[in-house]
């Protein structure tokens, strides 16, 4: 294809475009500022590149479009109609007047932590911006198809993906937003494990958190868990750290989501280990409570992937430049 594409002028789409359109080469040539002969000229060698007429005469109907040529003609419009409001979009992006909408990839636990800060801070800043949210296996239009995240971001129908996905390829670009710690949860009044209450909310107000007693290993021997399926990277590396600990012979429990985790626990007496943005969510609201392991050395990081392409779109910057902002370093 990049053999045929170097020797085709590709100019002559645009003849091509015109023709189609005014079906007529004198008044195609006067929309191209041409003379017709020099249009003539230039339908002739679009003839020859594509092995077909394209346009026959046809009396006071003009010149008619053969079978191929209106096989052609939606793809080469919406072509050259990307490209012209490409050329014709401002470098500046406004947010306080912009209407566009991002489109981001995120797993229901991501989703969780950033889309209601992410929408306050937009609704005060970018009262017209919409952000829609994905989970990378959606089948939602925007993203079906898509063999993965990095071919989303590629292709343009994810303008950034969020979340830890440790099995991003080397090709995105990334932004360490932040990283964080693996806690231990458990249902206030756990007939087996008494947690610290702990500093729940000032933590979450990125206050100096006062300190808590690590769980040793050893306080876990014979709990029933909850977990998630998770093949590789740092909440795996946690989930067996959790498994050796409590003894992998106990009936534990499984979870689709990590998201589900909290609400079993608030109903059970199992505990489970879930990131530290996670458990600081659900702590008050479910009455759980959380508290670091002694001997765990996992730690989550979050980034937000782009694709180079989009490195310097302006729209894409201010929200990278958002997410850092709302989110960095907490």
């Amino acid at each position: 294809m990049e053999q045929h594409l170097r020797q085709f002028d590709l100019n002559l789409l645009l003849v091509f475009h015109c023709v189609m359109q005014e079906r007529s080469v004198s008044r195609a040539a006067l929309a191209l500022n041409m003379s017709q002969p020099a249009l003539s000229g230039a339908l002739a060698r679009l003839r020859q590149a594509t092995g077909d007429a394209l346009f026959v005469r046809a009396g006071r109907s003009g010149m008619q479009p053969t079978p191929f040529a209106l096989q052609l003609a939606q793809p080469v419009a919406q072509a050259l109609g990307s490209i012209s409001q490409r050329l014709r979009t401002s470098d500046v992006f406004d947010a306080s007047t912009s209407s566009k909408q991002f489109t981001l990839a995120m797993l229901d636990v991501a989703e969780l932590y950033f889309m209601p800060q992410l929408v306050a801070y937009c609704s005060q800043v970018a009262p017209h911006v919409r952000i829609a949210a994905h989970a990378p296996h959606a089948s939602h239009a925007a993203v079906s198809g898509l063999g993965s995240v990095q071919e989303a971001l590629r292709q343009g129908a994810v303008d950034l993906a969020i979340g830890a996905f440790e099995d991003m390829p080397q090709g995105a670009m990334q932004q360490l937003l932040f990283e964080q710690d693996f806690v231990l949860i458990a249902r206030q009044g756990h007939p087996q494990l008494q947690l610290p209450e702990g500093p729940q909310a000032s933590t979450a107000a990125k206050t100096k958190p006062v300190a808590v007693p690590k769980v040793p290993p050893a306080a876990l021997t014979g709990l029933r868990c909850v977990l998630q399926h998770q093949p590789q990277g740092s909440y795996a590396h946690a989930q067996r750290w959790l498994l050796d600990a409590a003894g992998s012979q106990i009936a534990h429990h499984y979870c689709s989501s990590l998201v589900t985790v909290p609400f079993v626990v608030a109903q059970s007496d199992a505990v489970a280990l879930v990131p530290a943005q996670l458990a600081q969510t659900y702590t008050a609201l479910l009455g759980l409570r959380m508290a670091p392991v002694d001997g765990l050395e996992a730690r989550l990081k979050t980034y937000c992937f782009w694709h180079p392409q989009f490195h310097q779109d302006q729209a894409s910057r201010w929200l990278r430049s958002s997410l850092l902002q709302l989110f960095g370093g907490v």
